[in-house]
């Protein structure tokens, strides 16, 4: 499928966001493309996909939605930073956790380690607010879980109680930007999230 017409018709139920464009250099670069080039096109696109995201989640009162894709090298985490950063602020305090243990990324769009983080709270018995990263620029608006170190099977992971019980308990909004749906299938995902973005 490469148009917005073919999803439309295989997918008829599912309402479609936005669309990006594809551009190779962000994906290479690792950065906040709505920090460095808030005009360009990327970015642009990111603030279409906020917008119609902010309503639905104010109209439906949604907390925690999942950022997955079908396969790797889809964007889904380059997706995630931007569109996590462009949606946080003063008033609405989102909080973006990297569940992507097959090949955690995330953090690198932030420059920070890769543990402790999310793996932390089932393996350490860790508080999901003493593992976030928080940054100058977006002040208490906006925070980071790294996905930490993991070895096992991503889907037994996430189907972890603790893991659900964590999230459905927080009062902010949550992003978990998962495993690619080839590798952890939606049905494991520990949060059953109340909306899910997938990036194809």
């Amino acid at each position: 499928m490469r148009l917005t017409s073919d999803v439309e018709s295989a997918f008829p139920d599912l309402a479609i966001l936005g669309t990006l464009p594809y551009q190779a250099s962000v994906r290479k670069r690792r950065s906040l493309t709505v920090l460095s080039e808030p005009g360009s096109a990327y970015s642009e696109a990111i603030y279409q996909v906020r917008t119609s995201m902010r309503f639905m989640m104010l109209e439906k009162g949604v907390k925690l939605v999942v950022v997955t894709s079908s396969q790797p090298a889809e964007g889904k985490t380059t997706f995630s930073s931007n569109f996590a950063w462009s949606m946080a602020g003063p008033e609405d305090r989102v909080v973006l956790i990297d569940g992507d243990l097959r090949r955690p990324a995330t953090h690198e769009h932030f420059g920070v380690d890769l543990a402790p983080g999310l793996t932390d709270l089932v393996l350490y018995k860790r508080q999901l607010d003493s593992l976030e990263r928080t940054f100058d620029e977006q002040g208490d608006g906006f925070s980071f879980v790294p996905a930490g170190i993991y070895s096992g099977n991503p889907a037994d992971f996430m189907g972890s109680s603790q893991l659900v019980r964590q999230l459905r308990c927080r009062r902010r909004r949550s992003l978990l930007s998962s495993t690619p749906h080839r590798y952890c299938p939606s049905r494991t995902l520990a949060p059953s999230p109340e909306r899910a973005i997938s990036r194809c």
